[in-house]
């Protein structure tokens, strides 16, 4: 059976797996009268407290910087990222769980920002730093399993290794799917070369 597009949404949404876009930025604050620090803010509706889930979260894997930095499609501000908000320290972290605890946010999907996509990378480098990515946000999400579920990233310029990464993360690392940008390269998602 030919591996079509339309098949890989309609396996991911049967499986329970995601597919995100992102044309995103981020700059997430605690609403105004948010609950105290220290306390998680309760989401009720209809009288009964219900499970909130942030589905656009991102993190910084920090390691692939200096992978990438010189590269001429680097986006720069990927360097200030790691004094972020994104930051996986253990300082940036405390942090983003007493905001999600003021939002009465539960779950966090955590995914790559979308400068860490990195579609112009060789295959043998976009394959090292994917695979890292993963596995960071695996492990991650191993760390903290009631706050964070993961999307992993992928190498969509090759996409026969796109397939391979996005098999691993999901039947290995128990990502939940994958982020994929709104264009590879300058190209659109709807390429045939992409099927």
């Amino acid at each position: 059976m030919k591996f079509s597009r339309r098949r890989f949404l309609q396996t991911t949404a049967v499986a329970g797996g995601g597919l995100f876009f992102c044309p995103c930025g981020l700059g997430a604050q605690a609403p105004a009268g948010a609950a105290a620090a220290g306390a998680r803010r309760q989401v009720v509706v209809g009288g009964q407290r219900v499970r909130t889930i942030d589905m656009h979260a991102h993190v910084f894997i920090d390691e692939a910087w200096p992978l990438v930095k010189d590269f001429p499609q680097t986006d720069k501000a990927m360097a200030s990222l790691g004094a972020s908000t994104m930051a996986i320290d253990q300082a940036t972290m405390d942090r983003r769980f007493r905001l999600m605890d003021q939002m009465g946010i539960d779950v966090h999907v955590i995914s790559v920002h979308p400068s860490q996509f990195l579609y112009f990378l060789e295959p043998d480098l976009g394959a090292r730093i994917v695979k890292m990515q993963n596995e960071k946000i695996a492990a991650l999400v191993a760390a903290h399993k009631d706050r964070f579920v993961g999307f992993g990233n992928i190498s969509l310029q090759q996409p026969d290794l796109a397939v391979q990464q996005l098999d691993y993360a999901v039947k290995q690392l128990d990502l939940r799917g994958v982020i994929v940008g709104a264009n590879v390269n300058g190209g659109e998602l709807s390429n045939p070369k992409l099927d």
